[in-house]
């Protein structure tokens, strides 16, 4: 049979069976309904890529087998052919080349047992079924991995990523986000307001000893006059209020040193009159108790003597005693209000410093909703004037550098296509907030 076969390879073809001529014709159809690609020529087969195989008039052998990650791929009667870098023509012919003149068994009904067809080359049909997805990415509504079809533009695969999309990553509508953040913006200028008012309170309080202000406490901040006034009076009646209250307190003292003071003053007296006393007493005992002694006096009159004498050390003790508790009170008394101006100084220190922390803090929250504003007016200039500027479409692809596209341009499977949106810097500087 080999030698059979080698004979009529050297011959002029022979002609086609019923089943042969059949198989052309179908291998025909196949062909005419395929679809074409204009970059078919220029495509290279990658891995990811699925071919489907067939050979006409063996439905067997039809399969669809993926390009694997080596690049080759394993088709029938073939065996492991490397197909990635191949065009596809290039891989069909030498397919075709491999598999030409190889027998198969019969399938048609009524075969006899063992007979064959051979394979000729315009029986085999090899396609792509399914190419290398490409991927969109950017601002679009859908960026991610589409399926390339043959003949995809850069403006289809836009489409299928639901279009542009300014909106992506950003916010859910600008217009309810403007109103939310212009009512944040304005309601933190007012607390850099009222802080800025709580400041320059506690410097008027604190007087000479006040820090100096940091720089942005002397900024103005772009609200109502009458509403700026309001937060002023409000701090200029704390003031008033705090200050009457400190002087209650050093009044409160003032008074109760003096008090103490005139009471030191009453024990100090009771003591040098209840040391008078003791002394008289004192010199009083020395001479009954010398009459005594003398014999013309007798002994109770010493005895009583004695008794005075004691009794009025007793009561110059206890003077001294009140005197000494008096004066301690007193030291106490000014200690304290003493410490009422330490602590009253620290205080306001303390608070001084936080107020100057607070204000750098809400002045940077002012900054990021004031960048928030400028971006979302942009959006709106965008979103009221239509598409505004054309988005900047980048292609990346395999082998070549990045180049920017037009929307008509040709995809090729594996193709990376990067969309950007440019904002409008007239619109985004109109729709800013002043910052003062």
């Amino acid at each position: 049979m080999n030698a059979d076969l080698a004979g009529r390879a050297a011959l002029p073809p022979r002609p086609r069976s019923r089943v042969g001529l059949g198989a052309c014709w179908v291998a025909a159809l196949f062909w005419s309904v395929t679809p074409s690609i204009t970059t078919a020529a220029e495509y290279k087969l990658t891995a990811g890529d699925v071919l489907d195989f067939a050979v006409a008039g063996s439905p067997d052998l039809r399969q669809s087998v993926p390009i694997d990650m080596d690049g080759t791929v394993s088709l029938p009667l073939v065996g492991e052919v490397m197909a990635a870098g191949r065009s596809l023509p290039e891989l069909r012919a030498a397919v075709r080349q491999q598999i030409a003149q190889k027998e198969v068994p019969q399938r048609t009904p009524g075969s006899p047992r063992g007979a064959t067809d051979v394979i000729w080359p315009d029986q085999v049909s090899l396609a792509v079924s399914e190419y290398h997805p490409i991927y969109v990415n950017g601002d679009v509504a859908k960026p991610g991995e589409q399926k390339f079809k043959p003949g995809m533009t850069v403006r289809q695969a836009l489409s299928l990523a639901g279009g542009y999309d300014v909106l992506r990553f950003r916010m859910d509508n600008p217009f309810i986000e403007s109103s939310q953040l212009r009512g944040d913006y304005e309601a933190a200028w007012i607390d850099y307001a009222r802080e800025q008012a709580r400041l320059s309170r506690l410097h008027a309080e604190l007087g000479s000893d006040a820090p100096t202000p940091a720089a942005d406490a002397r900024l103005n901040p772009p609200l109502p006059t009458d509403l700026l006034g309001r937060i002023r009076d409000t701090e200029a009646s704390l003031l008033k209020v705090r200050n009457a209250d400190y002087e209650k307190q050093k009044s409160h003292y003032t008074l109760l040193l003096a008090q103490q003071d005139t009471n030191i003053t009453s024990l100090a007296q009771a003591h040098d009159t209840e040391a008078s006393g003791t002394q008289y007493d004192q010199d009083e005992f020395n001479r009954v108790n010398g009459l005594y002694k003398q014999g013309t006096l007798p002994m109770v009159r010493v005895v009583e003597a004695r008794r005075l004498m004691l009794l009025s050390a007793t009561q110059a003790l206890q003077s001294q005693v009140e005197l000494d508790h008096a004066k301690t009170e007193r030291e106490v008394t000014r200690r304290q209000g003493e410490t009422i101006d330490d602590n009253r100084r620290k205080d306001l220190f303390s608070a001084a410093q936080d107020s100057q922390t607070k204000l750098a803090d809400i002045r940077a929250r002012i900054q990021s909703i004031g960048d928030k504003l400028l971006y979302v007016g942009a959006l709106k200039t965008q979103l009221g004037q239509g598409a505004g500027e054309q988005p900047r479409l980048t292609l990346f692809r395999t082998g070549q550098p990045a180049a920017a596209v037009a929307q008509d341009a040709a995809l090729q499977p594996g193709d990376v296509v990067d969309v950007a949106l440019k904002a409008d810097q007239s619109g985004m500087a109109a729709s800013a907030p002043a910052m003062r």
